[in-house]
């Protein structure tokens, strides 16, 4: 279920400063240059998915940490996932450690192996269908559902769902492994983590518009393939939802924090507000006025984000499409369009 007003959240933009009192739920998005780690602080009850490539995640956790850390899941066997998870082992008591069952050649694998082995934790690989139990709150994995060639293909995919807010961590997932969550039903969701640290391959156009976020989470630090990138920054500004966007090279560790009323505010460990990345037009783009005039056509747009912009616009300024950009009535105005505005 939608909340419709994120921005009836009332920033609070240092950590050190005091949040609501007592919040019920807290998600706080590391930042672990570049890998993920998101720490789920539940009262005395925290999960930890992921955990960077080193100890700042562990060092981070302690302050939260109610006795024993209860869940750790590894949704992917990639060094900037796993590499410090090896570190809250040897560090904490951890009760259950749940995993999509892919291995890896790697030192990072290699040391998370031993550490789950040596802890004892109650280990369980998880298929699409299952839940992970956090007290009475769930997260739902979405995929996979079995194992495919693709190491990427097999990243667990996580919906956490409370009160009116809906969460999605999505990991390493492709564009391919959207249109199957898109195809099993996904709906909207309110947060989301964008997978693969925003790269090209993934958080499309059409899932973006098919779960319509009201905030992206781009976990991203200096990195060798220069995520994110400037076609899912545009995909995002394109998005009808308009979300707002934090990332954790720019606003470093993000919280949002859910009360018990069901608001949620926000806290970041800089100064640096939410961003909004424009929608990006070429020169010379139609004005797409919705009533009456000419009438524009696909061909006057240079991409379909653009005229997908207008069909919105025209949606939601009148019911209509203004222009008949929708061919197929499937939502999705000139699909034969690049996706790409140059």
């Amino acid at each position: 279920m939608r909340r419709v007003l994120f921005f009836a959240l009332v920033p609070v933009f240092a950590l050190s400063l005091t949040a609501m009192a007592d919040p019920v739920l807290s998600v706080h998005f590391l930042d672990v240059g570049w890998g993920s780690a998101v720490l789920i602080d539940y009262g005395i009850f925290e999960a930890l998915i992921d955990g960077g490539s080193d100890a700042t995640c562990s060092a981070y956790i302690e302050p939260y940490l109610d006795g024993f850390l209860e869940v750790l899941i590894a949704t992917h066997p990639d060094a900037e996932r796993i590499g410090g998870l090896d570190e809250v082992l040897g560090t904490y008591d951890v009760a259950s450690v749940f995993m999509n069952g892919v291995t890896a050649e790697t030192d990072a694998y290699r040391r998370f192996a031993d550490a789950v082995d040596e802890e004892g934790s109650y280990v369980k690989t998880v298929r699409a269908g299952d839940s992970i139990a956090l007290a009475d709150l769930r997260l739902d994995v979405l995929h996979p559902s079995v194992r495919s060639p693709d190491a990427s293909a097999d990243a667990l995919v996580l919906r956490l769902s409370y009160r009116d807010w809906d969460f999605l961590f999505p990991s390493a997932i492709d564009s391919s492994v959207e249109e199957h969550l898109l195809a099993e039903g996904l709906g909207t969701i309110d947060i989301l983590q964008v997978a693969r640290y925003g790269a090209g391959d993934a958080t499309s156009p059409a899932f973006l518009r098919s779960i319509r976020p009201v905030a992206c989470i781009l976990s991203v630090g200096p990195n060798p393939e220069g995520s994110p990138s400037e076609e899912v920054l545009d995909r995002i500004g394109c998005a009808p939802s308009e979300p707002i966007v934090f990332r954790t090279d720019i606003h470093g560790t993000i919280v949002l924090d859910v009360a018990e009323s069901g608001e949620v505010l926000y806290r970041t460990s800089t100064a640096e507000d939410p961003h909004r990345y424009p929608c990006p037009s070429a020169e010379g783009e139609p004005r797409c006025g919705c009533r009456g005039g000419d009438r524009l056509n696909c061909e006057d747009f240079a991409c379909q984000p653009a005229a997908q912009a207008c069909f919105e616009h025209c949606i939601g300024l009148t019911g209509l499409d203004v222009h008949g950009l929708d061919h197929d009535q499937d939502g999705i105005a000139c699909e034969e369009l690049p996706e790409i505005c140059r």
